[in-house]
């Protein structure tokens, strides 16, 4: 069985950046997802809430790359190096 891994859940909510990313991805997800299934989708159009149809749904579009970086790339979650593993040495 998996050992879970801690998460600083607080650390990860300053982390604005990392969290617009993810809300951004997950809500992409969630659009094509509708799409998919033929079902409409909730939207928010000048002040009020509008369902748009399936069909209606526009298709995500891959992020645009600059040069040498991808854009999307400056949202995206910092990941901490990995550590290799190491037993405490008995003796």
């Amino acid at each position: 069985m998996k050992k879970s891994r801690s998460v600083d859940v607080s650390a990860a909510v300053r982390n604005e950046p990392a969290m617009r990313s993810a809300i951004q991805r997950a809500t992409l997800e969630a659009r094509q997802r509708h799409k998919q299934a033929g079902l409409p989708v909730a939207e928010w159009r000048d002040g009020k809430v509008v369902w748009v149809p399936a069909d209606q749904i526009e298709e995500a579009k891959p992020a645009r790359k600059t040069k040498g970086k991808n854009r999307a790339s400056a949202f995206a979650p910092k990941r901490e190096p990995q550590r290799p593993a190491t037993r405490p040495r008995r003796g």
